[in-house]
């Protein structure tokens, strides 16, 4: 691990470490921290993306001997937690859940013991129990659902009462129904509308009575960085406020890439929460941010790409 040219380029900057940077919420937060003056560090498993402003380490969170020695060599200043396991939120035997809780709680202990001042950790609606209203912060949360929930409530409880302690200021992100073009690239919902129309393909959509909180990426982003720099601390809610059909969602961006026709609705969503959207007062009023992007100007952008993309394949037929 070499990250002394990183110090000797930003003395002056604040540094911040970012988990989860390659990840699709991580990847524009990264972009945020460096127009935001930010001296931003980055640990990553896999091969360093050069292009970007940013100190990637290599290295694995889940091995708390590499935690230890990238805390002690930037002693950053501020902490924003995002990496998590996402793909096994569903699954009845999630090892990974309590993995990343066991390396979350060691991110708190290395980043206090080397002066760190502000963290930032990151959830999501997931934790929330069902509710026919917007969510509150304080609202019930269902931990028996999934050992997602589970193990992101424990960790929110124990890294708050460790900062608490140790006099690290403290603030936990629950993220609603973000969506970007980085879904692509994952088995999330742009993602797998995108694949089915980019190969023509019918897309049978089985949810269509739900409601979403849908906050486009951008917006996520730029709340997640103001939150850390307003040192507000406690639960903030990272969402719209409004409640948005998953049927007008997709709908709406079927129409937007000329597929309406590909699309198939079916009434099956028994295992999903009916209704999820939150109450972002916290976020606007005390955080100061207020989301620009409506779901029509979210999708409008990620659809902008999906026709130049669907152009340039044509061209090349």
């Amino acid at each position: 691990m070499s990250i002394g040219e990183g110090d000797r380029r930003g003395k002056m900057k604040k540094k911040v470490l970012l988990t989860g940077a390659s990840g699709g919420i991580g990847y524009s937060v990264e972009k945020v921290l460096c127009e935001r003056g930010f001296e931003v560090y980055a640990p990553i498993r896999q091969e360093v993306r050069v292009e970007s402003d940013v100190h990637w380490v290599k290295g694995n969170i889940l091995d708390d001997a590499f935690v230890d020695r990238m805390m002690a060599e930037i002693k950053p200043e501020y902490l924003i937690h995002l990496a998590w396991d996402r793909s096994s939120i569903y699954e009845k035997h999630a090892p990974l859940q309590y993995a990343f809780l066991s390396s979350g709680i060691r991110l708190a202990q290395a980043f206090a013991e080397n002066g760190g001042k502000r963290a930032l950790y990151a959830g999501s609606f997931a934790e929330y129990a069902a509710s026919d209203r917007p969510l509150k912060e304080t609202d019930v949360l269902d931990l028996s659902r999934t050992h997602y929930a589970f193990c992101k409530h424990h960790l929110h409880e124990i890294a708050e009462r460790y900062f608490r302690v140790n006099g690290v200021s403290f603030g936990y992100a629950r993220i609603g129904g973000s969506y970007s073009l980085e879904d692509i690239r994952r088995n999330r919902l742009i993602g797998s509308l995108w694949k089915a129309f980019f190969n023509d393909q019918t897309f049978v959509f089985r949810d269509r009575s739900l409601l979403r909180d849908f906050i486009y990426i951008k917006d996520v982003a730029a709340a997640l960085v103001q939150f850390l720099e307003s040192g507000v601390e406690g639960t903030v809610n990272i969402c719209t406020g409004k409640a948005t059909s998953v049927k007008d969602f997709v709908t709406l961006f079927a129409k937007k890439v000329g597929k309406e026709h590909l699309l198939v609705f079916k009434d099956d969503c028994a295992d999903q929460v009916p209704v999820q959207f939150g109450d972002n007062t916290r976020l606007v009023k005390e955080v100061g941010y207020t989301p620009r992007y409506t779901v029509e100007q979210g999708l409008s952008e990620i659809a902008e790409e999906f026709l130049k993309a669907e152009k340039e394949r044509k061209a090349e037929n």
